[in-house]
C-alpha cells in the first residue's frame, strides 16, 4: 500500500494491476483449475482469499480513518462481498470474455463498490475522480 494514496485512488490502483494480471488470462484456466484440479484450486483461492481478504480490509480501515468511508461498515463482510463478486467478474458463464471487456467489469465492480461505502467527504471525492 502506497501512504501517499488514499483509499479510493488505491482501489483505482489495485483493480489496475488487477487488470493487468488478468487481461490475458485464457478464459477456461479457472473452470479447467476447478474441475481437474481441485486441491491445487483449493491452495489458490485460500491464498486469494487470505492475501485478498486482508487487502480489502486493510483499505476499508485506510478508508474510515480518512473520512472517506462510512464510519459504521463491517469490514469482514465487505471484504467477503467484494471477493466474492471479483469471483463472479472471472467466471466465463456469468460474464463471457466474448460479451464483457473485463476492464469495464472491473471499472463497473468499483464504482458500485465504492458508493455504498463511501462517506458523503468520500462521495464527492469519488464523482470528482470519475469526472476526469
Amino acid at each position: 500500500s502506497q501512504q501517499h494514496l488514499n483509499a479510493i485512488d488505491e482501489l483505482f490502483l489495485i483493480d489496475e494491476g488487477i487488470y493487468h494480471l488478468m487481461k490475458d488470462r485464457h478464459s477456461s484456466v479457472v473452470w479447467d483449475l476447478k474441475k481437474y484440479y481441485p486441491s491445487a484450486w483449493k491452495i489458490v483461492n485460500s491464498i486469494k482469499e487470505d492475501v485478498m481478504k486482508k487487502v480489502i480490509i486493510n483499505n476499508i480501515n485506510q478508508g474510515v480513518t480518512q473520512k472517506l468511508f462510512r464510519e459504521d461498515i463491517n469490514a469482514d463482510l465487505i471484504a467477503k462481498l467484494m471477493l466474492s463478486r471479483i469471483d463472479v467478474l472471472v467466471d466465463e458463464q456469468v460474464f463471457p470474455s466474448k460479451e464483457y471487456n473485463f476492464i469495464d467489469l472491473l471499472a463497473e465492480n468499483r464504482t458500485y463498490h465504492l458508493r455504498g461505502i463511501v462517506s458523503v467527504k468520500g462521495l464527492k471525492y469519488l464523482e470528482e475522480k470519475l469526472k476526469s
